[in-house]
């Protein structure tokens, strides 16, 4: 079991460094990534048109409101609005 960034909390993210901030939007990227493998239809296209931008945004926005969530959570949140199914 490899969790890395997303054992951590929103809290952890909010005040992390900007180039830190970029592994945990890798790493945000790539749990998108699987999480769609495992989805069926449309779930599966989640985060098809990948916005850094706009996702760091979203993921400071959330983690900024949230900041005891775990990171992991804060990542499913994103994938569930850029249209994916929550992980069964």
């Amino acid at each position: 079991m490899v969790l890395s960034y997303g054992s951590n909390n929103c809290e952890r993210f909010v005040r992390a460094p900007r180039l830190e901030k970029q592994m945990y939007l890798s790493w945000a990227e790539g749990f998108v990534s699987a999480a769609n493998i495992r989805d069926a239809g449309t779930g599966r296209m989640a985060g098809i048109f990948w916005n850094q931008s706009a996702n760091s945004n979203w993921l400071q926005s959330y983690c900024t409101q949230n900041p005891k969530d775990g990171f992991i959570l804060a990542a499913e949140a994103l994938r569930a609005s850029l249209g994916g199914h929550k992980s069964k």
